[in-house]
């Protein structure tokens, strides 16, 4: 005997295998497009000081003195806008670690020993481990600050 399969039960298998290879396509393309994320490296850490204060970290460029190796927390983040300096003022203790974000649109030429000129979203940290007061400006903009360390 030989089974015949009706017409229409043919129709139905292929609208169901082109229906399972559509489902299919789909899934892969998700999946596809989920895997470009999977190897993304995670956002920089940031400090809760600067979130507090709106201010982003930017790309470390360099540190100086004893901080990395002692890993103690920033006492003071300064930014620099194109308006000058944030705070202008402040005040430390002797071995505090201050932070300086370039946030301008054009490099910024710290007048400290050791910094280097800072691109438009880099950082510099260093410690201040003698007791006195401070005074740094921005080479190319006359801008001032002062940071006195106790």
């Amino acid at each position: 005997m030989n089974a015949v399969i009706p017409r229409h039960s043919i129709r139905t298998y292929v609208a169901l295998l082109l229906l399972v290879v559509a489902i299919a396509a789909i899934f892969y393309a998700v999946v596809a497009a989920g895997t470009r994320f999977i190897g993304r490296e995670p956002a920089p850490a940031t400090d809760a000081r600067q979130v507090a204060n709106g201010l982003s970290p930017g790309p470390f460029v360099a540190e100086h003195g004893t901080a990395a190796l002692k890993g103690t927390s920033l006492a003071l983040i300064v930014s620099y806008a194109g308006q000058g300096f944030l705070p202008q003022t402040a005040t430390i203790k002797a071995g505090d670690t201050v932070r300086f974000i370039n946030n301008s649109t054009t490099p910024l030429a710290l007048s400290l020993q050791g910094a280097p000129t800072l691109q438009p979203g880099e950082y510099w940290q260093t410690d201040f481990a003698q007791i006195g007061t401070v005074s740094f400006s921005n080479g190319s903009s006359g801008s001032r600050g002062t940071i006195t360390i106790k």
